[in-house]
């Protein structure tokens, strides 16, 4: 590295690449990305976030400009230890095959997940033939199992597909036709979501309604669902808090200045959400543990799920 970049050694990671985490506007107009940088210092356990990036893309207007020029500067005094001369970099190719792979990736990522949503919304139906085949067996469903599942459709769309909305905005201007066909898809999706809700929602008002008005109201079932939530909740509770910790002692950098706090909540933030959708996904995964503890805890022989149901609803999960 030349001298003038020397200070970038100490942000270099194990496999000698220099990570900056950024934020900026983006003018769709002019194709300009400005954005300020953070840049980890292992020297000191601190973030240097007197860094400027600046992008220059192809205007949305413009089709045959295949390349990216951008430059990254240190805001800092040239007698500052941290100071580092500007970096020029380009980017060939940028608007066409890259773009292209771009979207036939978020392409895919959509399209399997209407498939798992169709397959569950399949899965839900063979439940709902079930118990209106074997009535007596919807009050053997274990109720905080089916408030998880539908948890699991109702979270997706309040969260409004924040992930694949923003890789669409992030290349929509690149090639519009693409970018249209992908609102559609993402409309597909929102609809087969909401369509696996109303099922899910419906069985699981289906069990409620059947544990407390039905003709078999049995206290015991009650009893066995109160403690299958005083087992499921406390251990649940105990991942979801280790997970934390580790995210804590991970993202943990020691003492920052008080310029630097923002910039370092914002990044905590954005990898504990994270961390936090990855234990919500292995609670989604593990659906069946609160009715196993039902089926032990009340000691019944019953088969409150059907076979299409619990063996499909694992395999969309995995």
């Amino acid at each position: 590295m030349e001298a003038g970049h020397s200070s970038l050694i100490t942000s270099l990671n194990s496999h000698g690449h220099l990570v900056i985490s950024a934020e900026g506007v983006y003018d769709a107009r002019t194709g300009n990305l400005c954005m300020v940088g953070c840049r980890y210092l292992s020297s000191n356990n601190s973030l240097d976030c007197e860094i400027l990036l600046n992008f220059q893309f192809p205007e949305s207007s413009k089709t045959d400009i295949d390349f990216v020029k951008g430059s990254m500067q240190s805001t800092r005094k040239q007698s500052d230890p941290l100071f580092f001369q500007n970096l020029n970099m380009t980017s060939s190719d940028f608007s066409g095959s890259e773009a292209q792979r771009s979207f036939w990736r978020i392409d895919l990522e959509i399209t399997m997940v209407l498939i798992s949503k169709a397959s569950v919304c399949i899965f839900v139906c063979f439940q709902l033939y079930h118990v209106k085949r074997y009535p007596n067996t919807v009050p053997f469903m274990s109720v905080f199992m089916l408030v998880i599942l539908t948890l699991g459709h109702l979270v997706p769309l309040v969260l409004n597909f924040e992930a694949l909305s923003m890789e669409k905005q992030n290349t929509q201007n690149m090639i519009q036709s693409n970018s249209n066909w992908l609102e559609v898809n993402e409309v597909i999706v929102r609809v087969a979501t909401m369509v696996a809700f109303l099922l899910q929602f419906c069985l699981l008002q289906l069990a409620w309604t059947a544990r407390h008005t039905g003709e078999k109201n049995e206290p015991s079932i009650s009893v066995a669902e109160k403690k299958t939530l005083l087992v499921s909740l406390p251990i649940y509770f105990v991942g979801g808090l280790v997970a934390f910790l580790l995210n804590w002692k991970k993202n943990y950098y020691g003492n920052v200045s008080r310029s630097l706090d923002y910039s370092r909540a914002q990044h905590q933030q954005h990898v504990l959400w994270g961390d936090l959708r990855s234990y919500a996904g292995l609670v989604l995964d593990g659906f069946l543990f609160p009715q196993v503890l039902l089926n032990i805890f009340h000691m019944s022989r019953e088969s409150a799920l059907s076979m299409p149901f619990y063996l499909g609803t694992t395999l969309v999960h995995i």
